[in-house]
């Protein structure tokens, strides 16, 4: 790794954890429309989901690391899919 000076510095360690800084905000989805975006009803800057992962816009749902808010981290991992997947089928078959 480099400093800010540009020095190589070696860093060791028994594990790792990349925080990115990544924060998820509703508002920067280009791919809303802006009349959608403000129907939005937010936790802070994520949309708040039904426990169908469904947004207070109907027909609308959000996976991935935008829906930790509503149910948890693993929401930010691949694995969250085998939680998601299915509640959100099962939503839309009834």
């Amino acid at each position: 790794m480099r400093g800010q000076d540009g020095k190589r510095r070696v860093v060791s360690g028994d594990h790792l954890i990349a925080a990115t800084g990544y924060r998820s905000d509703a508002r920067r989805l280009q791919f809303l429309a802006p009349r959608i975006v403000d129907r939005l009803a937010l936790i802070g800057s994520t949309p708040r989901l039904s426990a169908h992962f469904e947004s207070s816009v109907r027909g609308l749902y959000f996976v991935g690391p935008v829906s930790a808010t509503s149910f948890g981290p693993v929401m930010r991992f691949a694995f969250g899919a085998v939680f998601t997947s299915p509640r959100i089928a099962r939503h839309l078959a009834a």
